[in-house]
């Protein structure tokens, strides 16, 4: 059913969750870490959020058909009708 689910996975999601929630000493304790920082280079999930940065990738490719390069949420950014 869940075949991609190993003990590591589990232990990542635990460590990921602890750490979030009360802090990565916590983390590491349940795990059994003599140091957070094990636990943070090996177990913690790394977070994917990032600014939006568009405008300046939108610089390396020129505006097609009034859409921008730039990923949304909603699917590509339609600029103004002037831009276009």
């Amino acid at each position: 059913m869940f075949e991609w689910v190993t003990p590591k996975t589990f232990r990542k999601t635990v460590a990921t969750i602890l750490a979030d929630e009360i802090g990565m000493e916590a983390a590491a304790e349940q795990l059994g870490h003599t140091s957070p920082e094990i636990t943070r280079r090996h177990y913690v999930q790394r977070k994917k959020i990032t600014g939006d940065v568009r405008h300046v990738l939108d610089r390396l490719a020129p505006v097609s058909r009034g859409y921008s390069v730039g990923d949304t949420k909603n699917g590509p950014f339609r600029k103004s009708e002037e831009a276009i």
